[in-house]
C-alpha cells in the first residue's frame, strides 16, 4: 500500500470514530514505544494542539507541489549534462585483491564524480519514490523515463581496461557507484508510472522495450500494481496476459523464465491462469509447470490442516491438473517430465497405485534412464509386472543409438547416464539392474586395477552383482560398502531434481526424506535375481577382478587405499563362504600374509577386522 492510499484509509477510519476513541488509540500507541522514542513523540502531540485541524489536504498539497517543483528540476539537470564536463571518473584499485571458490580475480575501481551528479541519482531515486507514494504517476513519469534510460559518461581506468565509455542504470548497483536499494527500489515501482500513463496498447510496448532492453537488463516486479487500491483487477489481468504472450515471442529475453513466473503468481484470476497455461502446452509448456508448482506451494502456505479432507482435496485437484495436461505437451520439451515427475509425487502421496504406475511407465518412456527405471521399479505394487514394458523401452531406445557393441571394451566404460535422456552406460546400468549379467561375458581381456576402478561401470556393475549373489547372508560392513559407493545410481531424488522448488515440495511433505538410497537399493536387492543361470560367470568376474584390485592396490604402495582394500577383501570372503569355496579363501588369506607381511599397517588392519589372526 502507497502512502496516498494509506492516509485515505486513515482519515476514513479518523472520521468514523469518537474522541474518545482515538484518545485511547493514542494512549495505547504510545504504551508500546520504546523508551528513548516517548520524549519525541509527547512534544509533536504538544506542538500540533489544533493549529492542523483545517490543514490536513492542505499539508499533501504543499508536499505534492514541491514533488513536482524537484522533478523538473532534475528532468532539466539530466537533460542538459555535458560529457565533457559531467562524468563518473574510475581509478583502478590495485590493493583489491578478490578471490571466491577458486574464481579468478576481479578487477576493482573507485568511482568519483563531480561532487553532484551521483547524489543527483540518489534524489532521483527518492523523488520517483515519493512520487509512488502520492500517485503522483503522470507528473512523474518524465523523472522516471530520464532516469533508466540514463547514459553517464564514465572516463579513467574502466574504459582503459574493459572499453566501457557509458554507465547504464544496472551498470551503477553492479560497480556499487549507487546504492542497491535505491535503484532496486526505483525498478520495483516503474509499472504503475508505465499503466497509469499509457493507452493498453501502448503500456505493453513500452514495458516490453524495458524487459528486452539489453543494455539495462531491468526485470521489473509485477506485484506493484496490485498493491494499488483502485486499480481494475480484470484489467490489469488482461496486461498481464499481453506481457506473458510478448515474452513468448522472445527468443532470448533476458530472466524470461523467472519473469513469466511473476506474472503467473500475480494473475489474480486462477481461471485465468489456467487458461492460458493450457493454450501454451503445445508451444510453452512452462507456464503450466510454474502454475502447478504454485499451486502446490499455496498448499504449504494455507491454513489447512495437514491430513485434512480438504488438503487432499487440493491435491487431488492438482494432480487431476496434471494427468489432464502431461499427454497434451510434446516430448521435446522438458517439461513435460519436470510435470509427470511431480505428478507422481503427488499419486504416491494421495497413495493413487493406478495414477502413480502408469505416470511411473509414462516418465521412463519420456527418458530411459536409471533413475526413472528405478522409479518404476520402487513404486510397482508388483516388482517384475512391468519386465516386459521396460526391457521394450530402453532396447528400443538403444536400437536408435549409433554406437556399436561390437568390440566394446566394457572395461573401459565410466560410470554415468543416471539422468540423460538415454544414453549407452546408462543402457548397459539398467541392463546390469535386471539381473541381465551376460554383460560381464565383455570385460575377459582387461580387468580392474586401482588406477581405474573409481567411476568405473565395470566395478560399480560387479558390487551390484555381489549384492545379488549375497543377497540372502551379506555382512553389515560389506553392504554399508556396497550401499556407500552405489547410492548415487539409488537416489532417486537428486537434490537439483526440482531446481528451485526442493523445499516447497518438502514442505507440502511431497519429498520424502525417509526415501533413502539405502531403501531404494535394499528393495531392488530384494526383488532381483541373475537371469539366465548366469550367477557362476558372475562370480567369476568379481573373483577376477577384486582380486585383481587388491593386488595392484596393495603393490602401489598407497596406505589410503587400505580401507577399500579391507572391503573387497570381506566381499571375497563372503563369497567364498556363500559358494563353500575353503580353498580360494585360504589361497587370498596366504597371498596376503607373505607376500605383504612387511606392510605393518595393512597386516593391524587384518587382525583388526578378523581376517587374519
Amino acid at each position: 500500500m502507497n502512502l496516498k492510499s494509506f492516509l485515505n484509509d486513515i482519515d476514513n477510519a479518523c472520521f468514523d470514530k469518537n474522541k474518545e476513541t482515538l484518545q485511547y488509540f493514542i494512549r495505547e500507541f504510545a504504551r508500546n514505544l520504546p523508551e528513548k522514542e516517548r520524549d519525541t513523540f509527547l512534544k509533536k502531540l504538544i506542538s500540533a494542539k489544533n493549529e492542523f485541524s483545517n490543514k490536513v489536504h492542505l499539508v499533501d498539497t504543499e508536499i505534492e507541489n514541491d514533488i513536482l517543483k524537484e522533478i523538473d528540476s532534475l528532468v532539466k539537470y539530466f537533460s542538459t549534462l555535458d560529457p565533457k564536463t559531467v562524468y563518473i571518473d574510475s581509478e583502478y584499485n590495485e590493493d583489491f585483491d578478490y578471490v571466491y571458490d577458486g574464481l579468478p580475480d576481479e578487477d576493482s575501481f573507485d568511482f568519483s564524480d563531480d561532487g553532484e551528479l551521483l547524489d543527483k541519482i540518489e534524489r532521483a531515486c527518492y523523488v520517483i519514490h515519493q512520487c509512488y507514494e502520492y500517485e503522483l504517476f503522470d507528473k512523474g513519469w518524465p523523472l522516471v523515463n530520464t532516469l533508466i534510460n540514463l547514459k553517464i559518461p564514465v572516463k579513467g581506468d574502466l574504459p582503459d581496461m574493459h572499453g566501457l565509455n557509458i554507465l547504464t542504470i544496472s551498470d551503477l548497483t553492479d560497480y556499487e557507484i549507487v546504492s542497491q536499494d535505491d535503484i532496486s527500489g526505483v525498478l520495483s515501482e516503474v509499472l504503475p508510472f508505465i499503466y497509469f500513463n499509457f493507452s493498453p496498447e501502448n503500456r505493453v510496448k513500452v514495458t516490453m522495450n524495458l524487459l528486452t532492453d539489453r543494455d539495462n537488463c531491468l526485470s521489473l516486479p509485477f506485484n506493484s500494481l496490485k498493491k494499488l487500491k483502485h486499480i481494475d483487477l480484470k484489467e490489469l489481468d488482461e496486461f498481464y496476459i499481453q506481457i506473458m504472450a510478448e515474452l513468448i515471442k522472445e527468443k532470448d529475453s533476458y530472466s524470461k523464465s523467472s519473469l513469466i513466473k511473476d506474472l503467473i503468481e500475480n494473475i489474480s484470476d486462477p481461471m485465468v491462469v489456467v487458461s492460458e497455461a493450457k493454450k501454451y502446452l503445445k508451444t510453452y509448456p512452462e507456464i503450466m509447470y510454474k502454475h502447478i508448482m504454485s499451486l502446490v506451494e499455496k498448499t504449504t502456505i494455507s491454513s489447512i490442516p495437514e491430513g485434512s479432507d480438504e488438503k487432499e482435496n487440493a491435491l487431488s485437484s492438482v494432480l487431476s491438473l496434471v494427468l489432464e495436461c502431461v499427454p497434451e505437451i510434446p516430448p521435446k520439451f522438458y517439461e513435460k517430465e519436470q510435470i509427470t515427475e511431480l505428478g507422481i509425487l503427488l499419486a504416491n502421496k494421495l497413495k493413487r497405485q493406478n495414477d502413480l504406475e502408469k505416470l511411473c511407465v509414462d516418465l521412463f518412456s519420456l527418458n530411459a534412464c536409471p533413475l526413472n527405471y528405478l522409479k518404476l521399479r520402487y513404486y510397482s505394487e508388483d516388482f517384475h509386472k512391468y519386465d516386459a514394458i521396460i526391457q521394450n523401452i530402453y532396447e528400443n531406445e538403444h536400437k536408435k543409438d549409433k554406437c556399436s557393441e561390437k568390440d566394446l571394451d566394457f572395461c573401459d566404460l565410466q560410470l554415468s547416464g543416471f539422468y540423460d535422456n538415454y544414453s549407452f552406460n546408462g543402457y548397459l546400468l539398467m541392463k546390469i539392474l535386471d539381473g541381465r549379467a551376460f554383460e560381464f561375458s565383455r570385460c575377459e581381456n582387461k580387468q580392474l586395477t586401482y588406477q581405474n576402478f573409481k567411476g568405473s561401470l565395470l566395478y560399480a556393475s560387479l558390487l551390484l552383482g555381489y549384492l545379488v549373489l549375497s543377497k540372502k547372508y551379506c555382512p553389515k560392513r560389506s553392504f554399508e560398502f556396497a550401499s556407500s559407493t552405489l547410492s548415487n545410481i539409488f537416489t532417486l531424488y537428486p537434490i537439483l531434481a526440482f531446481s528451485g522448488y526442493t523445499y516447497t515440495l518438502k514442505k507440502a511433505e511431497l519429498l520424502n526424506d525417509k526415501l533413502t538410497s539405502e531403501v531404494v537399493l535394499k528393495h531392488w536387492q530384494k526383488h532381483t535375481s541373475i537371469q539366465n543361470n548366469y550367477e557362476e560367470e558372475l562370480f567369476k568376474q568379481i573373483d577376477k577382478n577384486f582380486n585383481a584390485l587388491i593386488e595392484s592396490a596393495l603393490d602401489s604402495r598407497r596406505p589410503n587405499l587400505y580401507e577399500n582394500i579391507i572391503n573387497w577383501i570381506l566381499i571375497l570372503l563372503n563369497l567364498y563362504q556363500i559358494n563353500e569355496m575353503k580353498d580360494k579363501k585360504e589361497s587370498l588369506l596366504k597371498y596376503l600374509t607373505t607376500k605383504h607381511s612387511t606392510k605393518k599397517v595393512f597386516i593391524q588392519k587384518l587382525k583388526k577386522f578378523g581376517i587374519i589372526k
